[in-house]
């Protein structure tokens, strides 16, 4: 089960007896969707904790984030105002603090003279890094679309990728003998690596370090136009 579909699942199935309640006499409906719809993102970050267990940060921040609205639609507290500044504040503060983790390796390779850092706001680009090897870079969408072309490069050991994506969606290419793995948390967002599985542990490997707000991170493998010295 994925976890869109528990989820969603989950919601029609309690607004359709909430509705055949409301038919019945039993209950207003519409007074208790305005009470009760942080429920919704309680849900959507207890699935996401549950369905992907690396991101359980992510599902347990996004289901706190309902805890505390649901409170505030109810009565009970009036905190929920401080939320999302707060959230605001401490997503500014992170992007402008956080280290870069583009490393360049002592192999004696000149890598290739790639951008260390992509930013896209409010738009469409493609990137295609030219052949040669490859020593990662920062990326970051805010409302856009990012396609992040790696299918003629080549890495050795471990290179870390940090994507990070708010309403913006980011696509990124890699040969077919490159190991893929990710960490970091999505709120309400979708990564997904569409990638060959069963590669050897010796095989370059390009982790991503993901923050997936509102948005969505696709990896999918391509051959290759240009032969890999390796």
């Amino acid at each position: 089960m994925t976890r869109s579909s528990l989820t969603f699942g989950t919601i029609f199935i309690a607004l359709g007896v909430l509705l055949l309640l409301d038919r019945g006499g039993m209950v207003d409906a519409w007074d208790a969707i305005g009470q009760w719809w942080p429920l919704v993102i309680v849900v959507a970050g207890a699935s996401q904790a549950v369905t992907r267990p690396r991101n359980l940060v992510g599902g347990a921040i996004l289901a706190a984030i309902g805890g505390l609205l649901l409170l505030w639609t109810l009565g009970l507290t009036d905190v929920v105002s401080l939320v999302w500044p707060l959230l605001l504040i401490g997503l500014g503060l992170w992007l402008l603090t956080r280290r870069s983790t583009v490393r360049r390796r002592a192999s004696g390779m000149h890598l290739v003279d790639a951008e260390d850092e992509i930013v896209l706001v409010f738009g469409d680009r493609r990137v295609r890094v030219p052949a040669g090897p490859y020593g990662g870079q920062e990326v970051t969408t805010v409302f856009g679309d990012l396609e992040l072309d790696l299918t003629d490069t080549w890495i050795e050991g471990r290179v870390t990728l940090p994507v990070t994506t708010i309403f913006g969606d980011v696509d990124i290419v890699v040969p077919p003998d490159w190991r893929v793995t990710v960490s970091g948390p999505e709120l309400l967002g979708d990564v997904t690596a569409r990638t060959p599985t069963g590669l050897p542990d010796t095989a370059p490997e390009l982790h991503l370090e993901v923050v997936c707000i509102f948005g969505d991170i696709e990896v999918r493998a391509q051959a290759r136009s240009t032969t890999s010295p390796r």
